[in-house]
């Protein structure tokens, strides 16, 4: 009978103690699923923070180069011809520009100083 009794005993600490540890390790899961969602959060709001960084520096980098471009058309356009390089820094500047989202305004640009001669004409 004793030994019935202290095999009890035994079973029901070994029980208390696997429901403590039970407890213990749903209160550390808890806390990590904190810690995940508090993480998750932050890196939400950096990347958006990110974004908003990114699309202001495309927009200022579409403005460069839509301001580069107007000027070196210009003056290719005004003199009335292009060298090979020109053009092709040119149309290679165009298409970068493009590629940021092109908004229509130096397309005719394009379009003059492509057609221009690639080296003087003689009047």
């Amino acid at each position: 009978m004793r030994e019935q009794t202290r095999k009890q005993e035994n079973k029901d600490r070994d029980d208390a103690i696997k429901k403590d540890v039970h407890e213990q390790i749903k209160g550390l899961k808890q806390d990590v699923e904190k810690k995940i969602d508090n993480m998750d959060q932050n890196v939400t709001k950096e990347l958006d923070d990110i974004d908003e960084e990114l699309l202001s520096m495309k927009k200022a980098m579409q403005k460069d180069v839509r301001r580069s471009l107007r000027q070196d058309g210009k003056i290719y356009v005004d003199r009335g011809w292009a060298s090979d390089l020109e053009k092709t820094e040119f149309d290679e500047l165009y298409w970068s520009y493009h590629n940021l989202g092109k908004n229509g305004v130096v397309d005719n640009l394009h379009e003059q100083v492509m057609k221009l001669p690639s080296e003087p004409t003689n009047k």
